[in-house]
């Protein structure tokens, strides 16, 4: 089935984004987060999922184990993990809607170091195809749909690009990051230009 991108969140009507009266601008909200979020508890279950290349991606689960409930994958972003405040929330505003999650820790992040020298990045889409094709077969009534954070959305973004028609997501959301996967070149001339040529920004993608 054709992903197709929404403009309403998992579980909700489409309504326009309000925030908090003491929270108006972008800058406010983003320090909110981590300095002020309290963390939310969550009985989740773990998974491992083992990789073609021999490494492994852990799976947090949540949620309802009806097999026909609608199941979100959330991908977190840079640094962030299963664990992230904005991760356990959307978590646990699916499950009080009768919706399923599970949360993806990109190699390395999970609190376990990986197997294979190799880390997550913007263009490591194959993990992703790996993950939602597991998913697919482990709940084939439920339909699927991905939310993506900052890197995350840039990984689902590349992975819609090269599935097309093929990806088995109903929906897919990417929350706004300042350059998506596309841009990275850009964002690496510009990181030149401040003078930092030596950071893996600038040798990963040279101009």
């Amino acid at each position: 089935m054709t992903a197709t991108h929404s403009p309403t969140r998992p579980g909700a009507d489409s309504e326009a984004f309000a925030p908090a009266w003491w929270l108006p601008g972008g800058h406010l909200q983003t320090l909110w987060n981590p300095f002020c979020r309290r963390t939310t508890p969550l009985a989740r279950r773990r998974e491992r999922l083992w990789l073609a290349d021999g490494d492994f991606i852990d799976l947090d689960w949540h949620g309802p184990h009806d097999p026909t409930a609608p199941l979100v994958l959330i991908l977190h972003g840079l640094t962030g993990s299963s664990r992230s405040h904005y991760v356990l929330g959307l978590q646990a505003q699916l499950a009080a809607r009768a919706q399923a999650s599970v949360a993806i820790n990109w190699r390395g992040c999970s609190g376990e170091p990986n197997l294979l020298p190799r880390a997550y990045h913007s263009g490591a889409s194959d993990d992703l195809a790996e993950v939602i094709a597991h998913l697919q077969a482990t709940r084939p009534m439920a339909p699927l749909q991905a939310v993506g954070y900052s890197l995350g959305g840039n990984v689902l973004l590349k992975y819609l690009g090269e599935a097309g028609g093929t990806t088995p997501l109903h929906k897919a959301w990417r929350s706004p990051c300042r350059s998506a996967w596309t841009s990275a070149p850009t964002a690496s001339a510009s990181a030149s230009r401040a003078s930092i040529r030596r950071t893996s920004c600038a040798r990963w993608w040279p101009m």
